[in-house]
């Protein structure tokens, strides 16, 4: 396994700065073709972003109202059952309460394959997002005080833990005027937890799986083209 690591993470591209485009090379593919079961879960729930993000673009953004998504079949009932429940709910609380399915389920996998980077990363990003989302609705309310969001989640295993590290991070993005800025501020804090989790040049598991999660945050900013920059603004400020 670890000489299969070192294989892999010497062939994978280095990562750019956050916002410069990306090396033209499929790496989840990539890694995929090597039929690891450990490593195809972590790519299979963290793919599930995207799903999550493309039901919101398509419904509550664009308006299509006979949109209908389709999800990975290894998805657990409970949690397919809530995906698809888009048409029936408003737009804050469903978005709230996929993101929380995803981060237990990122969790759950967590533990399943013995990564303990991607068990501490689903509970900061869980952490996060929450914080992010009490900030947002607070501005939108005009309210002072905290929103109390527990109604909007749904029963997971996985709790937020709001660390001195988070609070600077979303003061950070709260005082930023420009809107993709503050989103560019929140992802590079994203990255610089992650970083310091991983164990660069150790070519373990969990290095690997640092490279997966900070890629998809890469790849989200790839998708922001010049035309589509606002449309997806309004879904990335969503949550």
């Amino acid at each position: 396994m670890a000489s299969k690591l070192y294989y892999l993470l010497t062939y994978l591209p280095s990562l750019p700065e956050l916002g410069e485009p990306l090396p033209k090379v499929d790496v989840f593919e990539t890694i995929k073709a090597e039929n690891n079961c450990k490593l195809d879960k972590v790519i299979d729930v963290l793919e599930l972003e995207q799903k999550i993000s493309q039901i919101a673009s398509n419904y509550y953004v664009d308006g299509q109202q006979d949109f209908e998504p389709e999800l990975p079949i290894w998805l657990p009932v409970r949690v397919k059952k809530f995906l698809l429940s888009f048409t029936e709910l408003e737009e804050h609380v469903w978005i709230t309460g996929a993101y929380a399915y995803w981060f237990d389920l990122a969790y759950e996998v967590a533990k399943k394959v013995s990564s303990s980077l991607l068990k501490a990363w689903a509970v900061n990003e869980f952490s996060l997002k929450m914080s992010l989302c009490n900030e947002r609705a607070k501005a939108v309310y005009g309210k002072s005080e905290d929103i109390q969001f527990e109604s909007y989640i749904p029963e997971v295993k996985i709790k937020a833990e709001i660390t001195e590290e988070i609070e600077n991070l979303v003061s950070l993005w709260k005082n930023e005027q420009d809107p993709m800025e503050s989103e560019l501020i929140s992802d590079r804090g994203r990255i610089s937890f992650v970083q310091k989790l991983a164990s660069h040049y150790s070519f373990d598991f969990d290095e690997l799986v640092a490279y997966l999660i900070e890629l998809r945050i890469h790849q989200r900013y790839e998708r922001l083209s010049l035309e589509e920059g606002q449309k997806i603004l309004k879904e990335v400020t969503a949550l």
